[in-house]
């Protein structure tokens, strides 16, 4: 004779129930939104770090540039308001003065620079001369180059004597009608994207040893 068994419990729950399959859906919700967050967050660094070494890019063709200019500049003098003075205007957003160049990818000689910030940028203007007209005219042939770009603030500074020649050199915000160039050049400038971070202070010495006696 044969027996039929009894149908028990744990084959009619071998399947999943619906608040199983609910909590499955969630935790699967949920580790989702996770992996899209931290994909998120390494796009986003990753665009950081772009901008960040793009910024210092900048900063470093930049810093190199100005430099290039500054140290060669020359204490050519001409004659103003009745006396001599050198060929060189400095104030807290722009620089004038007649750097010699070497003939290098374009005609060397001497050249009327000028470096100013213009709206929110940083640019470079310069043509040739001869150096024996006074004052900084660059109306004609002048050719500009944008330094930099996204400029809040531009802050030049020059290190020397007081104008009354006497005195512990310190650092000034004008440097105009002197006998002499300073002895140092500071740029500070602050950009106006908080990602590019802070520019580091360029200060730039100048050939102090072809000063006038």
């Amino acid at each position: 004779m044969i027996r039929r068994g009894k149908s028990g419990a744990g084959s009619a729950q071998s399947g999943l129930t619906l608040i199983e399959v609910l909590v499955g859906l969630a935790l699967l919700g949920a580790l989702v939104a996770v992996l899209s967050g931290a994909l998120r967050l390494g796009l986003l660094g990753r665009e950081t770090v772009d901008t960040r070494a793009e910024w210092l890019d900048e900063v470093r063709v930049t810093q190199t540039f100005i430099r290039r200019y500054m140290e060669t500049a020359r204490p050519l003098t001409w004659f103003r308001d009745r006396r001599t003075v050198v060929a060189f205007d400095g104030e807290r957003e722009v620089v004038s003065f007649v750097a010699a160049m070497p003939g290098w990818r374009s005609p060397g000689g001497l050249y009327l620079v000028r470096i100013a910030r213009e709206g929110d940028r940083l640019v470079l203007t310069r043509r040739i001369t001869s150096g024996g007209t006074e004052g900084f005219d660059f109306t004609n042939h002048a050719e500009r180059t944008v330094l930099a770009t996204g400029v809040a603030a531009v802050n030049f500074s020059y290190f020397g004597r007081p104008p009354t020649g006497g005195g512990t050199p310190r650092w000034q915000e004008l440097w105009r009608k002197r006998a002499s160039l300073p002895e140092l050049v500071g740029l500070d400038l602050d950009y106006s994207d908080p990602k590019k971070g802070q520019w580091p202070i360029l200060v730039v010495g100048t050939m102090i040893e072809m000063q006038p006696r």
